[in-house]
């Protein structure tokens, strides 16, 4: 190791006391490369904090209240906000305040898209970040999704006839999925084409026989928190081609676009009501191999065990992979339009890694105060990041730390102490 006080004419020196010509260039070459080495290291201070940028300061949630925004406003509050020292915010449109419906802008309208371009040019100007999310309050839904786009439970019905009887009960009229009938001599009767009107026309066989009957019902819930516009049914988190028809409307509103995109869309944690989806026997049945329809007793727990683990956990993979497919067309949709994808896959029934490392940024949260346990579940996030590669994992950091207004900072930075040791690097 070369002392620092040490010159690089020690090496010059020793190039001419008895050298020959190509060591000597050789040394001397060294001798520059060290001699600005030490030059570098000792303007440098290797305590000094890196240089920050709008990605590692704090970002935080941006709620429009009834999208009621005007220009004025927006370029104010964004410059107070990069004042204070916030990195980023995410525009999150939400229900109004009562008495300002007037100030009221329509989700997606021209002029809501006006005042998107507004604040991603003021961001632009003052450095900082811009994310929004893929509609108003959450989870995602609104006015034009119809009935077999948006979240749905099944109804399962189970009637026992004898050979001879008929089934008197009165069954769904609208989205009868199927009707089976199934023997104890394991003999299967395709019945849905019988039913008329809510009446099953068919007389049973010889024999006894287990009516299996299942319905979709929905929408399963509407937006919470919906801004203006962005009311309606949820969307169904297990279809990509109801995915497809409500981001079309997106489609629509960029087309016509010509400000600063966001840095990327925001898909919350996963708050969908539902266990069904419109074609969810045609994708079982391609995925497992079987009818699902024919294993309906095991899949209600009739049979033995190993049956019934068995028709179980191939449904549940069924519907993990549907909405792992559901998040990665979202993801394409963002990176076709040139945005990031950020993504909150806590709660999901699908696998949490596979569905946080399909996002460019993995986001995870806590509710109220952090603890050591809360460790493991936090790092599925970073994990995903750090396995694929990407540089931030973000969380929703301080949710309910406190009541409103009366969490401390010393208790924000207990909170972001614990994620920071849990791989989080985006507050």
């Amino acid at each position: 190791m070369m002392n620092r006080g040490w010159s690089a004419d020690f090496f010059v020196q020793l190039a001419h006391n008895g050298a020959t010509r190509g060591v000597r260039s050789i040394l001397v070459f060294i001798a520059k490369l060290t001699f600005l080495a030490i030059l570098a290291g000792c303007a440098a201070d290797p305590t000094a904090w890196p240089k920050e940028t709008y990605v590692n300061r704090p970002w935080t949630r941006w709620w429009w209240m009834g999208s009621a925004v005007d220009r004025e406003n927006l370029q104010s509050l964004l410059t107070q906000y990069h004042q204070a020292g916030i990195g980023g915010v995410e525009i999150c449109p939400i229900y109004g305040a009562k008495g300002y419906q007037d100030r009221f802008i329509q989700f997606l309208s021209p002029q809501w898209m006006e005042m998107l371009d507004v604040a991603t040019a003021q961001a632009a100007r003052l450095d900082i970040g811009l994310d929004m999310t893929t509609g108003t309050g959450w989870p995602m839904g609104g006015p034009w999704i119809d009935k077999d786009d948006a979240s749905s439970t099944a109804r399962f019905q189970q009637f026992d006839v004898s050979g001879g009887q008929r089934l008197n009960n009165k069954l769904p009229i609208d989205r009868l999925r199927c009707v089976f009938a199934i023997s104890d001599a394991k003999q299967y009767v395709d019945l849905l084409w019988r039913v008329k009107q809510g009446r099953l026309d068919w007389t049973a066989p010889a024999g006894k026989w287990h009516i299996y009957v299942v319905s979709q019902r929905g929408p399963a819930q509407k937006v919470k928190r919906a801004a203006p516009g962005g009311e309606g049914p949820v969307l169904d988190p297990f279809s990509t081609k109801a995915l497809d028809h409500y981001l079309a409307r997106f489609d629509v509103a960029l087309a016509d676009y010509s400000g600063r995109l966001p840095r990327s869309q925001f898909h919350d944690s996963y708050e969908y009501v539902g266990d069904w989806t419109t074609d969810l026997f045609k994708e079982f049945q391609a995925r497992r191999g079987y009818d699902l329809r024919l294993q309906l007793p095991a899949l209600l727990g009739e049979g033995s065990l190993d049956q019934v683990g068995r028709v179980k956990c191939d449904y549940r993979q069924t519907m993990a992979e549907l909405h792992l497919e559901y998040i990665q067309r979202w993801v394409a949709w963002c990176h076709r339009h040139g945005m990031l994808a950020r993504e909150q896959a806590h709660g999901a029934p699908a696998s949490i890694l596979d569905l946080y490392a399909a996002a460019d940024i993995p986001e995870t949260e806590c509710y109220e105060h952090f603890t050591e346990d809360d460790v493991p579940i936090n790092k599925l996030a970073s994990s995903a990041a750090h396995c694929t590669g990407k540089n931030l994992a973000s969380a929703e950091s301080f949710t309910w730390l406190d009541e409103q207004f009366q969490a401390t900072l010393a208790e924000a930075k207990h909170e972001a102490d614990f994620f920071f040791l849990s791989g989080i690097n985006h507050i």
